[in-house]
């Protein structure tokens, strides 16, 4: 029989597990958890990683780590390693999640807010939108971009318009569904 060696990684999340004691049982039932929530397979691997990375920096579990000692690493992460707003957003998060696993609220709530960054749209001068809506050669296809900017529709909202949601004589479009529950007119 010839069987293929599997090759072995060695990640951040099994170097967390063998050299932090405590650290394997707590995430099985944080797999536990997430896996009966079914949560998002993204979700499970980015907050695994932000996890095992505080356990590997403060050689415990998450949950055994002070507040002032977890928002110390997070500002040396953020001003000194030069890591990501993707990376403090995950561990902020993952910490939160995993507070709240062992019933750490007060410990939860103390993590640092999360802005969320307000980036306003471009708005295209009228050469740009000649130019843009006469790119595509197909008709139906240069109508639905120009009717999709005018009424400002996500792609979404575009995809599920229904004739009847067109009022011609009226010049009107009518969306009762639109991702904010307003309608679109």
């Amino acid at each position: 029989m010839n069987a293929t060696p599997t090759k072995q990684y060695n990640t951040v999340l099994s170097q967390a597990k063998k050299g932090v004691p405590g650290f394997a049982l707590a995430y099985g039932k944080f797999i536990e958890k997430v896996t009966i929530g079914q949560n998002s397979k993204s979700l499970i691997v980015n907050y695994s990683r932000s996890l095992a990375y505080i356990a590997l920096h403060f050689s415990r579990p998450p949950h055994q780590v002070s507040v002032e000692e977890i928002n110390a690493y997070l500002y040396s992460m953020m001003v000194h390693e030069k890591c990501s707003l993707t990376y403090f957003k995950h561990a902020v998060f993952a910490l939160r999640y995993w507070f709240r696993l062992f019933d750490m609220e007060d410990k939860a709530i103390q993590m640092p807010p999360v802005k969320k960054e307000k980036i306003l749209p471009t708005v295209l001068s009228r050469q740009e939108c000649k130019t843009l809506f006469k790119a595509p050669v197909n008709l139906k296809h240069r109508f639905l971009l120009a009717f999709a900017y005018a009424g400002g529709l996500r792609m979404n909202e575009l995809r599920m318009i229904k004739i009847s949601d067109v009022e011609c004589s009226a010049s009107r479009y009518i969306y009762a569904t639109a991702k904010d529950a307003s309608n679109v007119v």
